[in-house]
C-alpha cells in the first residue's frame, strides 16, 4: 500500500452513528420523556398566560406610629379568595377591616399564537412581489445544459 490516501475498510461503517451523535439521541430521548409527564401542567401554564393573570393582594398592617408598614401579601388560600371575591362582587376592598386589591397582567401574544397555532396550524402568509412602479415582475428562467463526460472503459 503506498503512503497515505483512503484505506479499504477503514473508518467508521456507511450509514453508522458516531458515539457522540448517539450520546444526543438518548439525551433527546430522556428530555422528551420528562416534557410528556409534565404536559398538563405546561398547557395550563400557557393557558394562564394565553388569558392573561390575576392576582388578589391583602394589605397588611404593622407597627404604629412613625414605625407603621404595610405589607402587600398575595393571597393563595382558595377559601379567603372566594369569601373576598363574593364580599366585593370580584372588584376588591375593604373585609373585614383590611383591605384587599386585584392586580393583572395582560394576556401574552406569543402564547396565544403558540397555542394557536397547535389546534389550527402556522397562518399562511403571503407575500406579494411586483415589478418596477408596482408593475408585472419579468421572469427569465435560463436552462444550462449539463457538460456530457466521456465515460471510462476499463
Amino acid at each position: 500500500m503506498p503512503k497515505g490516501g483512503a484505506r479499504p475498510n477503514s473508518g467508521r461503517p456507511k450509514g453508522s452513528l458516531s458515539e457522540a451523535t448517539k450520546e444526543k439521541i438518548k439525551v433527546e430521548a430522556a428530555l422528551h420523556v420528562r416534557i410528556l409527564g409534565a404536559v398538563d401542567r405546561l398547557f395550563n401554564s400557557q393557558l394562564a398566560l394565553a388569558e392573561g393573570v390575576m392576582h388578589l393582594y391583602r394589605v397588611d398592617e404593622t407597627g404604629e406610629g412613625k414605625n407603621k408598614r404595610r405589607e402587600h401579601v398575595l393571597v393563595t388560600d382558595p377559601t379567603e379568595i372566594k369569601e373576598v371575591l363574593d364580599e366585593t362582587d370580584g372588584a376588591g376592598g375593604v373585609v373585614d377591616e383590611t383591605y384587599y386589591y386585584i392586580s393583572t397582567k395582560a394576556p401574552d401574544n406569543k402564547a396565544i399564537d403558540s397555542m394557536l397555532d397547535r389546534v389550527f396550524g402556522k397562518a399562511l402568509t403571503k407575500t406579494e412581489i411586483t415589478g418596477p412602479e408596482g408593475g408585472d415582475l419579468k421572469i427569465q428562467l435560463v436552462q444550462y445544459a449539463r457538460p456530457v463526460q466521456a465515460s471510462k472503459k476499463a
